[in-house]
């Protein structure tokens, strides 16, 4: 945690002593507006906040938790699950805030994949948005690439394919809300892929199990101790293997 922290904190420098154009300005508040965790703990949000809050820090913004953008909005008649259009008028007339954050990261075992925009609180549009995978990663890996990710959409490091409408084109598409919404399913039909294919896995090994069970069922039948017990051990092996990718298959 501790390394994370401190390479999310070098990054941050780094990330903002080289960028071209911050696309906010120095010591401006980022407001977290909402965290969407899909496969993983809500744990790993407060993992994420955590460390916008130290990586943006560093880079010489602050940052607004969710739980106190929600504080200040509560009162004011704001939707929630508002993310974009005019609606988020509302967001800048409350707290001053311009640019908020809204992410989402999703999880299947160590496979990580995250959805990071900025959006103008003025315009209800999009300014900044990346979208990346993290395959083979801890969750504190995920939560630090997603990070830095956001850091560099903040400074202006990276590169990406939203046109800022503050600023002019940033050299690539504009996304509009059925393309970001559109985003979002692609990133839920891939999860329901791997889920299905955790699925698969159960039914055969399941399968493995029953045709153990029944090789160790002939063995103890021709007196064969030793294929007996080795089917059954196998059958054992094959059915916990088994059951566990099924609740895995739920879990994610």
């Amino acid at each position: 945690m501790i390394h994370r922290a401190i390479a999310i904190a070098v990054a941050a420098a780094v990330l903002s002593a080289h960028a071209p154009a911050a696309r906010a300005d120095d010591g401006e508040v980022i407001g977290i507006l909402d965290v969407e965790v899909v496969g993983v703990s809500d744990t790993a949000a407060e993992m994420f906040e955590a460390s916008l809050e130290t990586g943006l820090g560093n880079a010489g913004f602050r940052v607004a938790k969710r739980e106190r953008m929600r504080e200040l909005l509560e009162p004011s008649g704001y939707i929630p699950g508002c993310r974009f259009g005019p609606c988020l008028k509302t967001v800048y007339d409350v707290t001053g805030v311009r640019l908020v954050l809204v992410a989402r990261i999703t999880g299947i075992g160590k496979n990580f994949s995250y959805l990071v925009t900025l959006v103008d609180t003025r315009t209800g549009l999009h300014t900044a948005q990346d979208t990346d995978e993290c395959p083979v990663c801890t969750v504190d890996e995920a939560v630090a690439t997603a990070s830095l990710a956001v850091i560099g959409l903040v400074t202006g490091a990276s590169n990406p394919e939203v046109t800022d409408p503050s600023v002019g084109p940033t050299g690539g598409i504009q996304f509009d809300p059925a393309e970001l919404r559109e985003r979002e399913r692609a990133l839920d039909r891939k999860l329901a892929a791997r889920r299905r294919s955790l699925r698969r896995g159960g039914v055969f090994l399941l399968g493995m199990a029953a045709l153990a069970a029944g090789a160790s069922a002939v063995g103890f039948a021709d007196d064969n101790d030793t294929l007996g017990a080795a089917g059954a051990a196998a059958a054992g092996a094959f059915a916990v293997g088994g059951a566990t990718v099924f609740a895995l298959s739920r879990r994610f």
